[in-house]
């Protein structure tokens, strides 16, 4: 077969992309995972076994330690069998910037630490050797040992505080191999992961989610147990030498969900909100495998459906569509709009499934932000925009952010917070009541 044949068996970008659309919406169906819900229900109970709930803890990993730290209220606050899984590194998919990862996640961890009651002053990264004397320690341990222990000794780790057993190289290996294999089952990639019929929830910022479940499963003890971060209570007022950026890609279904808290920040400090875009990961060539995507669209769903936000009708705009609208955002933007239409595009993106490349929308979105739609399709499809986008990513990178929505606040034109994650909101707000 000539190579200009096998072209023709070669999907193209539209192809790719509308088959990319169905998986993500598919995803994102509330009531599939419903669905799913009752049948794993309605199995579990055929074959008369315990709620189950699955907690993989990875040694090296802040998020683990942190989450860890709450095994004992949930075993005591819902009639459910823990199991504790020791995994390895991250998945091979999981890190599209590995070292960057590592210390952004001890610095994130360390920042929000003390807002769930945990000490995790006067800690380190701690050496190679170190870590591997930990999880040899982890791995002499049975369940009801490592339940018991992993809150307290996680702390001494990182303090550098830590002695234990030891147990054989082999031991190490097959513990941290079936681990990895049952996470995998499990279809995750990270550690600080719980996991409970067939859906998974990530460190302290999902445990509420499961919690909630098992609330409505009936296997709940006596009081409901959540897990929130201590917020200050002082009263919110209008700010001075403060703004905040966000870094934004038109692609990340968590960026759509924190355009209206960052709004409501904005109004209610009376700060600007800069939009700084980004090219999405995909167009950075940065893989996501499928399970990475199925548990962000997933995930995702659920928040949506908690902050009753709009969500699920998705049609992606990787390729040629986003860079049709990121064209045209500069001229917005010079009109300051740039905020209002990046949001209109995504509410398109993952609540309508509205294709947004389309010039019937644009010029349709143009008019409602009373732009004049003749004067910015001008720009259309215009390259003028990647420079600045470019440099955008560039000035991310220098705070060890990759990935959008990433927020940078400053007060008196000093950076004084770069914080990554729509989950991070909260922590914007706290360091705004501080000035």
């Amino acid at each position: 077969m000539k190579l200009e044949d096998l072209v023709k068996f070669i999907p193209s970008e539209s192809i790719l992309r509308a088959i990319r659309s169905s998986l993500m919406t598919r995803f994102a169906d509330i009531s599939l995972r419903d669905k799913k819900r009752k049948e794993f229900e309605l199995r579990r109970k055929q074959r008369v076994e315990p709620h189950r709930v699955l907690f993989f803890f990875q040694s090296n990993d802040p998020y683990s330690t942190l989450a860890a730290q709450f095994l004992h209220q949930i075993q005591a606050s819902y009639a459910v069998k823990l199991e504790i899984h020791l995994v390895g590194e991250e998945g091979y998919d999981a890190l599209p910037e590995p070292e960057m990862y590592r210390k952004y996640v001890f610095s994130d961890v360390q920042k929000i630490a003390p807002y769930y009651g945990i000490d995790f002053s006067n800690t380190r990264i701690p050496s190679p050797e170190e870590k591997n004397r930990f999880l040899s320690h982890l791995c002499s341990l049975n369940q009801e040992e490592l339940i018991q222990q992993l809150p307290s000794i996680s702390l001494e780790f990182w303090r550098g505080q830590f002695s234990g057993n030891t147990s054989s190289d082999t031991i190490i290996k097959d513990t941290v191999k079936k681990g990895n294999q049952k996470r995998d089952e499990c279809g995750h990639y990270l550690g600080a992961i719980f996991h409970y019929g067939g859906e998974n929830y990530w460190s302290i910022d999902r445990i509420n989610f499961l919690l909630e479940r098992l609330e409505t499963l009936g296997v709940k003890k006596g009081a409901s147990l959540r897990v929130n971060p201590a917020l200050q209570d002082a009263p919110s007022r209008q700010l001075s030498d403060v703004k905040l950026e966000i870094f934004f890609s038109a692609n990340s279904p968590y960026t759509y969900l924190a355009f209206n808290r960052v709004k409501e920040l904005g109004k209610t400090y009376g700060i600007p909100v800069i939009v700084r875009p980004i090219m999405p990961m995909l167009m950075r060539k940065m893989d996501i495998s499928r399970r990475k995507g199925f548990y962000i669209l997933s995930d995702s769903a659920r928040v949506a459906e908690k902050l009753e936000i709009p969500f699920g009708k998705v049609k992606t705009p990787i390729g040629y569509p986003l860079r049709r609208i990121y064209s045209l955002f500069p001229y917005v933007n010079s009109h300051d709009k740039g905020f209002d239409y990046l949001y209109k595009c995504m509410e398109a993106i993952f609540a309508t499934g509205t294709q947004v490349g389309s010039k019937v929308f644009l010029r349709q979105l143009l008019t409602d932000l009373g732009l004049d739609a003749d004067e910015g399709f001008k720009h259309l499809d215009a390259t003028d925009w990647e420079a600045g986008f470019e440099k955008n990513r560039l000035d991310m990178y220098k705070v060890n952010c990759w990935g959008a929505p990433t927020f940078k606040l400053f007060h008196n034109n000093n950076n004084i917070l770069s914080i990554w994650g729509q989950d991070r909101i909260w922590l914007v707000e706290e360091e705004l009541k501080k000035l």
